[in-house]
Parts: structure tokens; sequence; C-alpha cells
């Protein structure tokens, strides 16, 4: 008989998420081919690295309507990286340039003034500013931290103006005649200027046809989504 109040002498075993992660740190130390190796021994169905994608059709093998709109998928996506934009604090991992700390979603200062606070000079001595740029509501045109379109705006083309201006108002300007078609910004300086409309030197002059889009313009439907970070 067991002697009163003792407890069978049981045999500590190690977790499951000991396990875990003594194979985690292990595979982590391997290379990529002992890597494949423990995890074909551990799990089933593990794909090979050196598999051709499944958009990678092979010669002669006929290629599915899916594996089509997935490859173009994979493609667009690609595009738009390669045109997008990271603001340099972001890419370089120096968080505390705009918030309390790396670990703080808090800004340094209020929203209005933080942007100067690096780009001091970036409005200069224009007679005329354009007044979100001069009231520091950068975040209205652009993402703090990535984007996949250029100078890390949030919508490209038109509809980035039409967020405030209304296609009705413009489109009473002749040069502004379906607005929808037109890039805005090749001819507005969209922060300030020398000219009461901002208009760039290499504008047209007035009352001669103005660039059109070189792309379709972005739309609610058509946007890529912004790469939050």
């Amino acid at each position: 008989m067991r002697p009163a109040g003792r407890q069978p002498n049981r045999r500590h075993r190690p977790g499951r998420w000991t396990l875990v992660l003594l194979l985690g740190m292990l595979l982590g130390s391997c290379s990529p081919e002992r890597k494949q190796a423990w995890l074909e021994f551990f799990f089933d169905g593990v794909p090979d690295p050196n598999a051709p994608a499944p958009t990678q059709a092979r010669p002669g093998a006929r290629v599915t309507p899916a594996q089509q709109a997935l490859s173009n998928a994979l493609s667009q996506a690609a595009q738009r990286r390669a045109r997008g934009s990271v603001h340099p604090p972001f890419a370089e991992r120096q968080c505390q340039k705009c918030h309390q700390s790396r670990f703080s979603q808090n800004l340094k200062l209020p929203r209005e003034e933080l942007c100067f606070s690096c780009h001091a000079t970036f409005m200069g001595d224009r007679p005329w500013q354009h007044s979100p740029a001069l009231a520091g509501a950068c975040l209205m045109c652009h993402h703090p931290h990535r984007t996949e379109r250029p100078h890390l705006l949030l919508v490209e083309g038109a509809p980035l103006c039409l967020q405030c201006h209304e296609v009705r108002d413009l489109s009473r300007i002749p040069p502004h005649a379906d607005p929808l078609k037109r890039t805005c910004y090749k001819c507005h300086d969209p922060h300030g200027g020398d000219h009461p409309y901002f208009l760039r030197p290499e504008a047209p002059p007035s009352g001669a046809e103005p660039p059109a889009e070189e792309t379709a313009p972005e739309t609610p439907e058509n946007a890529a989504p912004d790469t939050q970070g």
C-alpha cells in the first residue's frame, strides 16, 4: 500500500507547445535542404520548394481560366508594388520620428504639426498655398507609411481631387470639361504656387485642351487597397 498523503511519482512530460518551440528553433538553424527534410519527416504533404509555381504552366499544358486569372492578378499586384512608395522613416523602422516610441501609436506632435517637423521648408515662400497643405492636413491625400501608388497617394488621378471638389463646379470651366478624364496635378501643383490657381509653368495656356488621363482613373470599385503598416 502507498503511504497516506503521498502522491504517485509521475514523470514530467514535455507539453505540445514545448515540442513546437523546439522544432521551430531547430528549423530556424537549418539549411533549406535540412529544413525540408525535417518538415517531410514530421508532416505529410509538404510542398517541394523547387517545384514550379501553379501559375507556371508546363510547355504544351492547357492553362485553365482560374490559373490565368490568378497569374494576371499576381502580375498586376507586382506592377502596383513596383510603382508604390514607402515613407523613408517607416522603411527604416524609425517609428520614433513620428511616434512617441517604436511601441506606441501616439504621435509626438499634433497631426497638423507633425509633418512640418521634418518638412519645415517644404511649402517655401509660395504666395498661393493650397489650404489642406497649409493646414498640415497631409493625410487627406497621403498615407503616412506606404501605398501601391507614387508619392504615398491614397488615390491616383482626378478622384483624389474630387474628394473635395465637386464635379458640377469644375465642369463649368471649359478646360475642366469631363474632369474624371483629367489628371488635375499635371496642370496644378497640389500644394501651392505663384499663381492663384496653383498652375504649373508647363500647364497649357488658358483655353487649351488639358492633358487627359494616361490610365483609367481610380474609383472605389477599382482602387487597389492601401498597404497598412
